[in-house]
């Protein structure tokens, strides 16, 4: 019954987005070999199913368990590796060495804000403002 209520948290768009990262998740690994940019895509559903299930458990668990700033640390961890991710799909498409060049920069400015907002906000829940760090950052 606690799955239902999981997923009753954000109105069962949970559901929505797991159904549709299991899809994704299912064919990248099938079409895995295909194009060599898209190679990474099936870490990423995977490590987001990772995470979902990380928060499931997070739900599930006793509040007063010391574990549970494991699911901060991994949603923190999981934005640096999305950005990654992305970054490195941009990057394969830019031409040019000055493009490349701010591509690089901006990632490296990504980092160090990145840090700064997980020490500044630490031991809180810092994954709102880095999520809004990375998409700052990559619409940049």
């Amino acid at each position: 019954m606690k799955f239902f209520e999981f997923l009753a948290l954000y109105d069962y768009f949970e559901t929505l987005l797991i159904v549709v990262v299991l899809i994704a998740f299912i064919f990248s690994l099938r079409y895995n070999g295909r194009h060599r940019a898209f190679r990474i895509l099936p870490y990423y559903f995977g490590s987001w199913l990772i995470i979902v299930a990380l928060q499931f458990w997070w739900y599930i668990s006793p509040r007063s368990d010391h574990f549970n700033n494991i699911f901060n640390l991994t949603g923190c961890l999981f934005t640096v590796f999305e950005f990654c991710v992305f970054s490195l799909l941009i990057l394969h498409y830019i031409t040019g060495a000055g493009r490349r060049l701010m591509v690089k920069v901006n990632t490296a400015i990504f980092f160090a804000a990145e840090l700064f907002v997980f020490l500044r906000a630490f031991p809180r829940n810092q994954i709102v403002p880095m999520n809004l760090l990375e998409a700052v950052a990559l619409v940049v």
